[in-house]
This record gives C-alpha cells, sequence and structure tokens, in this order.
C-alpha cells in the first residue's frame, strides 16, 4: 500500500507508524460509500463509469417502431433516438453481473420481412433526477458497457462529453430464479 501512495510510513526504534495518504483517504471513502450503497439499498445499483461514443447503432435500434411501443407501454416513455454509453468502472464490474441476476423489464424480440431483432432486458434508472432506463440487448457488442435511453438526450440535458465520469441509479426488483443461488 506504501509503494501505490495509500498510506506513510514512519519507522521508530521499537515501533512504525502508518498514516493514510490523501489518495489512501479517497479510496477508503470510495470503498465505503460503496459498501453502505450495497447494504442500505437493496433495490438499487449504483454504477459508475466514462461516457463514451458508440458506433451509432442505438440510434437506429432506438427509433424502430415495434421497440418505440414497448419502451412506451412498459417503461412509459418514448426514447429520444440514441443511446448513453456508459463503460462501468473496472472496480464496478460485480455490480454489473448483479444488474444482469435481475429481472428487469422484458422487450420482445420480433421479425420484419427481411430480418429479425433481439430481446432487450431493461432496467428503470436515473441520471441526476431524469428519469431513465438501462438497456441490456441479448446481443450486444460489450461486456463492461452499459446503454442509457431516456424521454431527453442526456448527452445534451446534462452537458456531457466523452470522458465525463457519470454515476447512474439502477431500480432492480426480484432476481431471476437461475440466480437465486448466486
Amino acid at each position: 500500500m506504501e509503494k501505490q501512495g495509500y498510506i506513510t510510513r514512519e519507522l521508530g526504534i521499537r515501533k512504525q507508524r502508518l498514516n493514510l495518504t490523501t489518495k489512501g483517504k479517497t479510496v477508503l471513502q470510495t470503498e465505503y460509500l460503496l459498501y453502505k450503497r450495497l447494504f442500505e439499498h437493496k433495490d438499487r445499483i449504483y454504477l459508475t463509469g466514462t461516457v463514451f461514443s458508440g458506433m451509432g447503432e442505438g440510434k437506429y435500434y432506438t427509433s424502430l417502431d415495434r421497440y418505440v411501443e414497448q419502451f412506451k407501454e412498459k417503461l412509459g416513455f418514448a426514447p429520444v433516438p440514441g443511446t448513453l454509453n456508459i463503460e462501468i468502472n473496472p472496480l464496478e464490474l460485480s455490480k454489473l453481473h448483479l444488474l444482469r441476476s435481475y429481472r428487469g423489464i422484458l422487450i420482445k424480440s420480433f421479425s420484419t420481412k427481411y430480418r429479425s431483432f433481439g430481446a432487450v432486458t431493461c432496467y428503470p434508472a436515473e441520471m441526476k433526477d431524469i428519469k431513465c432506463a438501462v438497456i441490456q440487448p441479448r446481443r450486444t457488442h460489450y461486456s463492461n458497457v452499459i446503454e442509457i435511453i431516456a424521454p431527453v438526450n442526456l448527452r445534451k440535458t446534462l452537458n456531457l462529453k466523452d470522458g465525463d465520469i457519470v454515476e447512474v441509479i439502477i431500480f432492480v426488483g426480484e432476481r431471476n430464479e437461475k440466480s437465486r443461488n448466486i
């Protein structure tokens, strides 16, 4: 911990004195808040990550009528076309795995004459008091990323740019039967 800059060590004749550095205090406070949230709020998961630009596919999929109808019916809003992509902090990936153990709200797959479109699991969420939803497409390119839809453009409304650190509060319900033994 000394090499990582979390503590300083003062050696005496028969004892040593350890002090937390500012960096160490920050890490400890972050861990404390993480554990506090884990144990205090069983109905929500807090995720922190970095905003980044995706491949632009979210705009296409969130504009499809068959998805939009289900979003309106099941989430209570029609999303602005596109998704806000957030790469989850590596220290919080276990919470992303925990999120996937909850049922969420199923947006059903469908097919057109030309192709099929996969199912999506949604979780009601909030960013800075703005109602939104985390979506987890069954077919995805990422394992450490969440995509967020909202009735407003979150990038513009929250003045976000690539590289910004954000927190998302995700509201969860019952866990999947398969996940109960985890």
